[in-house]
């Protein structure tokens, strides 16, 4: 999306001073991703819908410009595509921001791996290597669990999307 961006920012430099307005307005609507996306409040959850007033005025800004040439109307198709692109990605990154995993399934999976391994305690011999691949075994399967769980939200907690790439874009568009 920040690739996007920047090639947006890029093509409405070339069209040239005309587009100071729709480059301000790009430059409003990252910063207002950057806002919604990964919130500064502790606890505060990441709002991944697309901003529709930002967006409009965009579109606004994009469709006022009136291309003198056939160069500006190439770009201006150009970034129109873009703009059109980027809004997809951020629907699609909304539409899919639902968990996806059932608790009723993890419930079930958590119970059915302490039965496995309360049986496997059950049927070992009681020494320190059974001990160890055991408690190994139920480490091993718990970090997976909690990467599965955390992957399951990717704009927060330990691992996550970073921020950086759209913050770097919008030092970029600040010069």
């Amino acid at each position: 999306m920040a690739a996007k961006a920047a090639f947006l920012d890029r093509i409405l430099t070339r069209y040239g001073p005309e587009a100071a307005d729709a480059r301000n307005a790009l430059r409003g609507g990252v910063a207002d991703a950057i806002r919604r996306i990964w919130p500064t409040q502790q606890g505060k959850s990441a709002q991944l819908a697309p901003n529709e007033e930002a967006a409009d005025a965009f579109y606004i800004a994009i469709q006022r410009l009136s291309p003198q040439e056939d160069m500006q109307r190439t770009l201006k198709a150009q970034a129109a595509t873009v703009m059109v692109d980027i809004g997809e990605l951020r629907s699609l990154l909304a539409a899919q921001s639902i968990p996806s995993i059932s608790k009723p399934m993890l419930i079930i999976l958590v119970v059915w791996l302490l039965v496995i391994f309360f049986g496997f305690s059950l049927i070992a011999p009681p020494n320190i290597t059974t001990t160890l691949a055991l408690v190994a075994s139920a480490f091993s399967v718990a970090c997976a669990i909690f990467l599965i769980l955390e992957l399951d939200h990717p704009f927060g907690g330990l691992i996550h999307i970073p921020s950086e790439p759209l913050i770097n874009l919008l030092n970029q568009l600040t010069k």
